[in-house]
């Protein structure tokens, strides 16, 4: 909607346009429900299958704080994380 050369990078002061959003229903019962093993320490090792949201639900309970773990585990890419890797898990 903006055009921008690259969208890692916006200016102070610059203007964009926020399009409208489509409102997405809410997860269902089986999406927000810890798959597998609850997650209770602060550190987790990554294992085959596992993606940030699978892991934010085992972890709170709460697929959308994947970003909390991306943070603060210093992922440059959250979109690929590699099995065996150490995510921190803030508590």
């Amino acid at each position: 909607a903006n055009n921008l050369k690259n969208p890692d990078t916006i200016e102070v002061g610059q203007t964009l346009s926020v399009p409208q959003a489509e409102v997405k229903p809410l997860p269902q019962e089986a999406e927000v429900q810890p798959a597998g093993n609850v997650i209770e320490s602060g550190e987790y090792t990554v294992q085959k299958g596992d993606t940030l949201w699978s892991i934010a639900v085992r972890a709170y309970q709460d697929g959308y704080l994947w970003p909390r773990i991306s943070e603060a585990s210093g992922l440059k890419n959250p979109n690929l994380i590699e099995v065996g890797i150490k995510l921190t898990l803030p508590r």
